[in-house]
């Protein structure tokens, strides 16, 4: 692979990862209730699954010298997204 591609690559996983972040992180604002098994079980997988894609993009972030994942996160602090 060119390093070219490597670069194109990275840029579109990390775009899926961030978009995957904003779709996770609202869902798990809004599973708040009922408070049954089986809801406590998709709230647990959805914060793995978030806290998992906050860890890898905040990697990315240094990696790539951007601030982009902790430019988004800045956002949907102020709830903006």
């Amino acid at each position: 692979m060119k390093p070219r591609d490597y670069e194109k690559a990275w840029h579109t996983l990390k775009e899926k990862m961030l978009s995957d972040y904003v779709k996770t992180h609202k869902a798990v604002e809004k599973i708040i209730k009922p408070n049954n098994q089986y809801h406590l079980f998709q709230v647990a997988n959805a914060m793995v699954g978030k806290n998992e894609l906050q860890r890898l993009l905040e990697v990315m972030d240094y990696l790539d010298e951007t601030n982009e994942f902790s430019n988004l996160l800045h956002d949907l602090e102020r709830g903006s997204e």
